[in-house]
């Protein structure tokens, strides 16, 4: 059970932070007039598929509130 805690703490925290990265990333884009137009929502896309990722691999091992915490990071929520 060990080992799962660690694979779940280490997954957990890198997703999350792959998720405020693109979030960062859609926050620049939008900020500034780009040639591709719907930069911002590529990334916010691309945040929704992490979180929806980190989800289906940790089903059922969901500690604390990492599940809303995740999602509202991914979806804009917080």
């Amino acid at each position: 059970m060990a080992q799962h805690l660690c694979f779940y703490r280490d997954l957990t925290q890198i997703a999350e932070g792959r998720i405020k990265e693109l979030i960062r990333h859609a926050e620049e884009m939008e900020a500034h007039e780009h040639s591709f137009p719907k930069a911002g929502s590529y990334f916010r896309d691309h945040a929704v598929c992490v979180y929806l990722a980190w989800r289906d691999v940790t089903a059922g091992w969901h500690l604390d509130d990492d599940l809303e915490r995740l999602e509202a990071l991914a979806y804009g929520t917080t």
